[in-house]
């Protein structure tokens, strides 16, 4: 069955192709080839050995089971010989599965990169968008939580293939000779739970492994799927292809949609939708876990470096540095989810979704007119850079307009008040925003008619980093609908010490856009 939809995938399916015409190998694969009728393994170096080979790629759980690694001790010996003995269950099933295929080469993280070189690791993750991009094909151990799952599990047959049964309607002479196959699940049902709910796709790293690879047979926990830019299919409907709409988690409409983000990119037009595209791909990814915190941008950068390619555009710190910035700072903290300030002040810029852990909301509907611009960024020259993990320092500095709010923790009323910020720093209020001293961190616009402009919310990104008793600024970022004069998103910033006008952002809340007029523009740093 698999080797059917891949040929078949390979021959009719033009556009699984078209993005990698030009051939492309690995620093390192591994020859799977029978060593000396052992059955061993041996890795090879493919600029010396073998150029230019088609080879599949292995997707899988680390977990914490401990696994045969590459070394910088033991290179040369598994470059004679790595003996399939040593090798977990799931790396021996992804070779023996790679042999029926009829590929000779598989790359696997773990045996291909070198695991105590940081040089070596660091090269090599930066080459992700080209390791899966240019696979033939990507196995998905999508069931096992680590080495000792395997790719293929103990599975039913009668819970994967249909039963068959007569019509029911003997007594019409149309439908007599008709049988109907009957499902135990449907095919949304197994999509679900063999692959969106499995334990491999809640980590962070396998997100751009699914993206990148143009093809991928997942072993679930009952039966082998298969998912391409074309056809999704599995053992249950193997030959028909699955409808978009079908499909409660899409994957191949994502899939499809990061393929045409490489499209139309000097058309103004196509600007906004590659964002729309942009904040599913962050939700989907904040969404997943990540073992080392450290790796929170190095396992996006294969995405962003296949995008840097195709696109005339900056990329700092999970964000892109177009038209498409003020859409793309809207980012949220998604309710329940606690965060703690890092104590020494390390991590990713504020303005950067990167610097919270877990899962990120974003403005996916990007309508409306932005109110700030772009006007330079302040970065050293290795921090541009897709493949790059720290952008620490990077200011981005924003022309828009500021107000001047004031939290009075003496106030009985818990009112955060604006002030218009000019040279007189005038205390005549405009309106108020009352902070409630609440667990979901709100902050509510206070003015005289609630029907005119009723409540939004707003919320902190940190649990320890609130502005009682401190000097606070808000910059309105978009404009939703300036039609009907909002909702307007607003960063919530607090001044940092150093260069005078620098501020980093602790928050974000959504009001209407009457308290904004009477401002002017000015130039920030967003640090």
């Amino acid at each position: 069955m698999a080797k059917r939809w891949l040929a078949d995938c390979l021959s009719y399916h033009p556009s699984c192709s078209r993005r990698y015409a030009s051939c492309w190998t690995p620093t390192r694969l591994v020859d799977i080839s029978d060593l000396d009728g052992s059955g061993d393994v041996q890795l090879v170096i493919t600029d010396q050995d073998t150029p230019n080979q088609p080879y599949v790629t292995l997707s899988h759980c680390w977990g914490l089971y401990p696994q045969v690694r590459l070394l910088e001790s033991n290179v040369e010996e598994f470059k004679k010989r790595v003996p399939l003995s040593i090798l977990s269950k799931t790396f021996v099933d992804a070779i023996m599965f790679t042999r029926k295929l009829g590929h000779r080469f598989i790359w696997i993280d773990s045996l291909c990169i070198v695991q105590d070189s940081v040089e070596d690791w660091e090269s090599e993750s930066a080459l992700m968008s080209l390791i899966y991009g240019r696979a033939i094909c990507t196995i998905a151990a999508s069931h096992a939580t680590d080495g000792r799952g395997g790719c293929e599990a103990s599975r039913d047959p009668l819970s994967i293939w249909p039963c068959v049964i007569p019509s029911p309607f003997q007594s019409d002479p149309d439908r007599k000779d008709t049988f109907y196959r009957v499902h135990a699940e449907d095919i949304e049902e197994r999509w679900q739970h063999n692959v969106k709910d499995g334990p491999l796709y809640q980590r962070g790293w396998v997100l751009q492994e699914r993206f990148l690879s143009p093809r991928t047979l997942y072993f679930g926990y009952e039966q082998l799927l298969w998912g391409c830019s074309t056809m999704e299919a599995c053992e249950s409907f193997p030959f028909n292809p699955i409808p978009e709409y079908d499909c409660p988690y899409n994957f191949r409409g994502d899939r499809r949609d990061f393929v045409d983000s490489f499209s139309s990119q000097h058309e103004p037009r196509a600007i906004r939708p590659f964002w729309v595209r942009w904040a599913k791909i962050v939700e989907l990814y904040t969404s997943a876990k990540l073992a080392k915190r450290s790796d929170k941008l190095i396992a996006l950068s294969g995405l962003a470096t296949e995008l840097q390619q195709h696109k005339s555009v900056k990329y700092l710190s999970g964000l892109w540095m177009d038209d498409g910035l003020p859409w793309a700072l809207c980012w949220y903290r998604e309710c329940g989810v606690p965060q703690s300030a890092p104590l020494d002040g390390s991590g990713e810029p504020s303005w950067s979704w990167a610097s919270l852990d877990g899962k990120i909301g974003t403005y996916s509907n990007q309508n409306g007119d932005p109110l700030v611009t772009l006007d330079h960024i302040q970065a050293n020259d290795d921090a541009i850079s897709a493949d790059k993990s720290q952008y620490r320092g990077t200011v981005l500095y924003l022309r828009g307009t500021l107000k001047l709010a004031y939290f009075d923790a003496n106030d009985s009323s818990n009112h955060l008040h604006f002030r218009p910020r000019s040279q007189e720093q005038s205390l005549k209020l405009t309106h108020d925003l009352i902070f409630e001293k609440t667990s979901s961190d709100k902050l509510f616009f206070d003015t005289n008619s609630r029907d005119e402009n009723p409540a939004s919310g707003a919320n902190f990104d940190f649990d320890d980093d609130r502005p009682e008793g401190n000097w606070m600024f808000c910059l309105p970022l978009v404009n939703h609908f300036p039609h009907r004069k909002g909702p307007v998103s607003t960063l919530v910033l607090k001044p940092v010490k150093g260069p005078p006008s620098h501020f980093r952002r602790i928050g974000i809340f959504s009001g209407w856009d009457n308290w904004i007029a009477g401002t002017e523009e000015m130039v920030i740093g967003l640090v």
